[in-house]
C-alpha cells in the first residue's frame, strides 16, 4: 500500500514538472491570469492566520507583525514589501521575546 502511494505521488510529480516544459509556450486564459493575481494575497492571508492563530491563542508579536505588514502594504502598495516587513518583525520579535 505504501509503495503504491509513493509510486503514484512520484508519477504525479513527474507529470506536473513535465507539463511545465510541454506547456511553456501556451498562454493562459484571461480568467486564469486574473485569478493568479490574487495568489500573493492568499499567501499573505495564510501566513497571517498561521502566525496569529497557529498556537491556539493570539499573541502580541503576531499582531505587531500584522500591523507592520499592513502599514508597509498601505505605504508601498507592494505585496513583497508587506510580506518581508511582516515576517521580519515576526522573526525579530520572536527572537527578542
Amino acid at each position: 500500500m505504501t509503495a503504491t502511494a509513493i509510486v503514484v505521488m512520484a508519477v504525479a510529480l513527474f507529470a506536473v514538472r513535465l507539463s511545465g516544459f510541454v506547456l511553456s509556450g501556451v498562454g493562459l486564459p484571461p480568467t486564469v491570469e486574473r485569478g493568479l493575481r490574487f495568489t500573493p494575497i492568499a499567501v499573505l492571508a495564510a501566513v497571517t492566520v498561521a502566525l496569529i492563530g497557529g498556537t491556539g491563542r493570539p499573541d502580541a508579536i503576531g499582531f505587531v507583525a500584522l500591523a507592520s505588514g499592513a502599514a508597509a502594504a498601505w505605504l508601498t502598495r507592494k505585496v513583497w514589501v508587506c510580506l518581508a516587513v511582516g515576517l521580519l518583525v515576526a522573526v525579530v520579535g520572536s527572537a527578542v521575546v
